[in-house]
């Protein structure tokens, strides 16, 4: 959590226009077989675990989307208690500052957006660790403009990225990028990582 806060302080620091702005994050670490992930905001990871009893080894098997960390919005209740303790207001899917309503945002954690901190929002990632099994295929890690978008399901991420690992490099984002429709929700950023079988 250390390195969030270090950006986080940088993004204040640089220039005073950026009190307002920030940046989700979800950061992985693949060290001797376990996975550490931490997540601020509502940037998202999934592994992508087969369930049937050969590991996910036959042709057509789906995966199935495992969250490796919960979305810092509003809509969670734990989330929504915490900044509430510390005197802000939830309206709708926001939290917004009690001293001035034009002060609002959408995730409760996020690196930078200093004019609303005193009410909650952190900079405190969520970190979870876990080791990997013979189940597990691939990592997605994307932000919210792909894990928003009407149509795309976990589900159906990580097995359209499955169904590309030998192709060319971008091939899996483009697939997975399709399952958005016309467009992503948002800003969107994929990384896919497909681990050895």
């Amino acid at each position: 959590g250390k390195a969030f806060g270090e950006a986080s302080e940088e993004l204040g620091v640089r220039d005073a226009e950026m009190a307002a702005s920030g940046t989700t994050a979800t950061v992985a670490l693949l060290l001797e077989g376990s996975l550490h992930v931490a997540t601020l905001g509502d940037s998202m990871a999934f592994i992508g675990r087969a369930d049937d009893a050969d590991g996910g080894g036959s042709v057509g098997a789906r995966l199935r989307a495992v969250p490796l960390a919960g979305v810092h919005r509003v809509t969670d209740e734990r989330e929504r208690k915490r900044v509430e303790a510390c005197g802000a207001v939830v309206d709708g899917e926001y939290v917004v500052s009690p001293e001035d309503p034009d002060n609002m945002i959408s995730v409760t954690r996020t690196m930078g957006d200093w004019n609303i901190r005193a009410f909650g929002v952190s900079d405190e990632p969520e970190i979870l660790s876990l080791r990997l099994s013979d189940r597990d295929r691939l990592l997605v890690l994307a932000t919210d403009g792909l894990w928003d978008a009407e149509n795309t399901k976990p589900d159906d991420v990580v097995n359209a990225a499955r169904r590309t690992r030998w192709s060319p490099l971008g091939a899996s984002c483009t697939r997975i990028l399709r399952l958005c429709g016309d467009e992503p929700a948002d800003d969107c950023s994929i990384i896919v990582v497909h681990f050895l079988e």
